[in-house]
């Protein structure tokens, strides 16, 4: 036996199979325990692991949620992966002993870096009315710093901390916690299905946590600063609002968010982005929340 005995992978992959590929081959797991869901199929498949595809193409909950269901039996830890994951060596052992050693801890993900070599936040409390004002708000970098401190864990280099939710991209489930909560939420096409994943786990008695003495390269991480998944991006976040939190916070995000919004339009128009792509990007963000505002 050895240490990823019962440890079965599902990678994510959006159709480049080398990434997910090098994603696979980092965790040192035999063929047969890993499984490559190519959210679009492949015109052509040479790799040494399953790679399948669903009917058409659906949500990254629901490609994870496939894959999950091909697990062969003895499985009794997952590891759910984006494709643009890079694991340095014994990190998948570090995560399986610090998972083993809790067994209230139903998912840990290790501390990542990106190509720049800085660190990236891997943790975040449950949303909040103030969180959720103050990734609308545009504005001064201190003002939105001040209004979201404490929101975000950034990887610290020492020992396990228990977070409210994990970053989805790369993550150790515990199998029996997997099943518990009925697998990752379909409701949500792109974005916001960890964070009800990582609510989910805690209603249902399980910890999420951080291991910050281990490390993964997270090439990808950029597309949440793309204006083209602005959308996405708002309409997952305003299905989880509607659906976690209580009324009266509801009401009072309601009432807020267009305060919010003035403030964002009457910034725009004082300030002057000499970068054209700069202008294009903070109106595509507006333009966003304007059509997914948190009552829609």
């Amino acid at each position: 036996m050895t240490a990823t005995d019962g440890v079965f992978a599902v990678i994510v992959a959006h159709g480049d199979l080398e990434r997910a590929g090098r994603c696979a081959s980092s965790l040192g797991l035999p063929a047969d325990r890993v499984i490559v869901v190519a959210n679009v199929a492949p015109s052509a498949v040479s790799a040494p692991w399953r790679v399948m595809s669903p009917a058409g193409p659906q949500g990254y909950g629901a490609n994870l949620n496939l894959g999950v269901a091909q697990a062969p039996p003895g499985t009794r830890w997952l590891i759910l992966l984006n494709d643009d994951v890079v694991f340095e060596p014994l990190t998948l052992e570090g995560l399986l002993a610090a998972g083993q050693a809790d067994p209230h801890l139903g998912a840990i993900t290790p501390a990542l870096y990106g190509e720049d070599r800085r660190p990236q936040a891997v943790a975040f409390r449950h949303p909040t009315v103030r969180s959720e004002l103050a990734g609308t708000l545009g504005g001064p970098d201190i003002l939105r710093r001040a209004l979201r401190r404490g929101h975000s864990v950034l990887p610290s280099g020492a020992g396990v901390s228990y977070e409210d939710w994990v970053l989805g991209a790369a993550v150790l489930v515990r199998f029996s916690a997997f099943a518990d909560v009925g697998g990752v939420d379909e409701r949500y096409f792109m974005y916001s299905e960890d964070t009800q994943f990582g609510l989910d786990l805690r209603r249902a008695g399980w910890r999420s946590g951080v291991l910050h003495d281990e490390w993964a390269l997270h090439i990808g991480a950029t597309s949440t600063s793309e204006a083209r998944w602005d959308e996405l991006l708002a309409a997952s976040r305003r299905r989880y609002l509607r659906h976690n939190l209580s009324r009266p916070r509801f009401a009072a995000l309601c009432l807020l968010w267009p305060v919010a919004q003035a403030w964002n339009m009457a910034y725009l128009a004082a300030m002057w982005f000499p970068s054209p792509s700069a202008r294009r990007a903070r109106l595509a963000h507006l333009r966003a929340q304007w059509r997914w505002p948190p009552w829609r």
